[in-house]
């Protein structure tokens, strides 16, 4: 495994208690330094435990295992907080001849956040060759750069055929005591720190065949020196490494979210902490990130969330959101209040039911089924829905019964499931998804499915604000194609946009992001974050998203329309002149008369843009009703659920689905 990966994982190898006798030694030693200290580099020949962990047998006979080799540690470093380094291998920095074979080890001393600066990596990433240090010495000039500089330079270039934006990073949320062990050519790098408060103590070492003829450290650049196996640490001498420990200590807030982005992560991650699950992160992308977060747990199966965000921290927060929304929504952490058990005769006879044309289709089954109760927030009524509907496929809670589920096929909701800190937060959420996928729906019928297709409204890019076409550029420089925007926006006037790729080359399918809010600049930014998180999403797995949309295109092999609409060809209606121009400024102002942002959406609560948002479904005849599918005050956890009947959920076509479209969907196909 070793050698086809470049790395192996050697969990709990140290005690706990070492590692904190360790920590404890280095702040003895340090002092009043130690809160300012990044690094110390050879730490082992100062402290005494340091040396005797990266001697210690266990190992050692690892390292000599992978190395096929009898080891010798040439270098450390105690790190007091995660290092922020870049991509980066190891080897280029210390060689030996002639075996020259570096291992290196990376030891957690206490248990590692998402927050605090992980471990990551690039797993297969360790094949490639490079020039040894001392081969280079003919292309260095000391007089015009740093050692270090150089050296910095040369990784850079060595590494620019690899391609990193299409690479998984692989992020090591490491225990106390557990141990990553490399080849010193795998890629690797210290993540992002979101909180600069948290220390993340840890220890590395680096390991050469002993008894070289030569040992090659960094300062040979400028001195030559080529070291013996008699002595290979000749004249090496510990040395530290500070840094501004104020560094970047501001919080950042999300737009429509209440606590900061660091705040949220941490909350999460205590929640998944204390209730056993293990996470898994990881992350594609180069200057856009998208993460995924998989859960790991006993009592259920593995899930998967995904995120996006301008910033890594939002794009990690979003991802944990959407992976503790997917568990609650396969009922393993459903809230089990609020229920009933009556059969759907009895439902329609005594309840407000949804969804109403399936459900009387059924009428005369008997057999009692589970039921969800919805609360309604613009009306005293409630709303009562098939548990069968507001699980997801396959969800635990609802096939408790041997009913015959099949009978309800086309009994989809209109999604609408959000997370969040507060129950505002998530049911803003939750509304805007439902009114995105709404323009989305109303969009495929006025597009495919109609004789003679609707214009498409192409937003201008010279109408988009600077920093929103600063976004749109870089997110076409990590897809490598041209994103294009269309206005989707509705007769609700909540602004809407969908993006798409152009020109993908062998790919038969476009990219698509959607976004809605209610600031024109943030539904912006969601939408093309969106095209990037699906371009990631095909990275991830190419051969499973391709047969993803084909899957969905054979389900409508008889309705060519339909098939289309998986497809999502928008350049195709474009190039057949089906297009109007639309100005950005038009949906500025819906943000300004209606909900009056101007700027800075971050500048409005949550509160006040719910309110805004419920009053123009209420003006519009539709009432809202949701359900508090699980929360947890103490982490600030919140999934709901909400439903607003007339709004059209036809998007489910792209999943091979064919719910019929509603009142709003026949409206758009005339």
């Amino acid at each position: 495994m070793f050698k086809e990966n470049g790395f192996l994982i050697e969990e709990n190898l140290f005690f706990q208690n070492k590692c904190d006798e360790i920590v404890e030694n280095m702040k003895t030693y340090l002092k009043e330094k130690y809160s300012n200290m990044s690094v110390l580099f050879h730490a082992d020949l100062i402290v005494p435990e340091i040396s005797e962990m990266l001697h210690d047998h266990k190992l050692t006979t690892i390292i000599n295992e992978v190395m096929q080799n009898t080891s010798i540690l040439v270098s450390s470093g105690y790190y007091a907080k995660g290092s922020e380094t870049s991509t980066h291998y190891e080897s280029i920095r210390l060689s030996s001849l002639p075996s020259n074979k570096l291992i290196g080890v990376w030891i957690a001393l206490d248990d590692i956040l998402p927050t605090n600066g992980p471990f990551f990596y690039f797993p297969k990433s360790h094949i490639k060759n490079y020039l040894m240090l001392h081969e280079r010495i003919n292309i260095y000039n000391k007089e015009k750069e740093s050692v270090n500089n150089f050296i910095d330079s040369q990784i850079e270039e060595d590494i620019s055929d690899f391609n990193l934006k299409d690479k998984i990073r692989k992020i090591f949320l490491a225990k106390k005591g557990d141990v990553f062990i490399s080849d010193g050519n795998l890629l690797h790098g210290g993540h992002q720190i979101f909180n600069y408060k948290l220390e993340r103590p840890s220890l590395v070492g680096y390991y050469l065949p002993k008894n070289e003829n030569k040992y090659f450290y960094p300062d040979y650049l400028d001195t030559k020196k080529e070291r013996t196996s008699a002595s290979p640490r000749e004249d090496i001498t510990p040395f530290a490494i500070f840094k501004n420990k104020n560094k970047n200590e501001a919080q950042t807030l999300t737009p429509e979210r209440v606590f900061s982005t660091e705040n949220a992560i941490e909350n999460v991650y205590n929640f998944l902490k204390k209730n056993n699950f293990k996470l898994e992160l990881n992350s594609v992308g180069n200057d856009i990130v998208s993460y995924e977060s998989i859960l790991y747990h006993d009592k259920y199966k593995v899930i998967e969330g995904y995120g996006k965000g301008l910033t890594q921290k939002q794009s990690m927060a979003s991802s944990l959101f959407e992976a503790i929304e997917h568990i609650i929504c396969r009922g393993d952490l459903m809230d089990t209040s609020n229920t009933i058990n009556v059969s759907i005769e009895d439902a329609l006879k005594n309840y407000n039911c949804f969804p109403l044309n399936t459900l009387e289709k059924n009428i005369k089954n008997k057999q009692p089924i589970l039921w969800d109760i919805f609360d309604g927030i613009n009306t005293s009524e409630k709303l009562i829905v098939p548990s069968f509907i507001v699980d997801s496929s396959g969800g635990s809670r609802s096939m408790q019964s041997n009913y015959p589920y099949h009978e309800l096929e086309g009994a989809y909701s209109n999604s609408g499931t959000a997370t969040g800190s507060t129950f505002d937060e998530a049911l803003l959420h939750s509304l805007n998804e439902l009114i995105e996928r709404d323009a989305h729906s109303l969009l495929l019928l006025e597009t495919f499915c109609r004789k003679v297709p609707k214009n498409l409204r192409i937003i201008d890019k010279k109408t988009i604000p600077e920093q929103q076409l600063d976004l749109l550029m870089r997110c076409e420089d990590e897809i490598g194609a041209e994103i294009k925007l269309l206005n989707i926006t509705t007769n609700l006037n909540i602004p809407c946009i969908l993006s798409f790729s152009e020109n993908m080359g062998l790919l038969q399918y476009p990219f698509i992001g959607c976004g809605c809010s209610p600031s024109a600049t943030y539904a912006l930014e969601r939408s093309i974050l969106e095209t990037v998180q699906t371009y990631h999403a095909y990275i991830r797995n190419p051969e499973e998203y391709v047969n993803y949309i084909k899957n969905s295109e054979n389900q409508f092999k008889e309705f060519p329309k339909l098939k289309e609409c998986v497809k999502e060809k928008y350049h195709e209606i474009i190039k057949k002149g089906y297009f109007t121009t639309s100005n950005f400024r038009e949906l500025n102002d819906l943000s300004k008369n209606l909900f009056n942002i101007t700027e800075n959406i971050n500048d409005f609560s949550v509160n006040h843009l719910l309110k805004n948002i419920i009053q123009i479904l209420s003006n519009n005849k539709m009432n809202v009703y949701v359900k508090t599918l699980f929360h947890n005050e103490i982490h600030n956890l919140f999934c709901v659920k909400s439903i607003v009947r007339e709004l059209e959920i036809f998007n489910l076509v792209t999943s091979g689905l064919f719910p019929l479209p509603g009142v709003r969907g026949e409206l758009a196909l005339n």
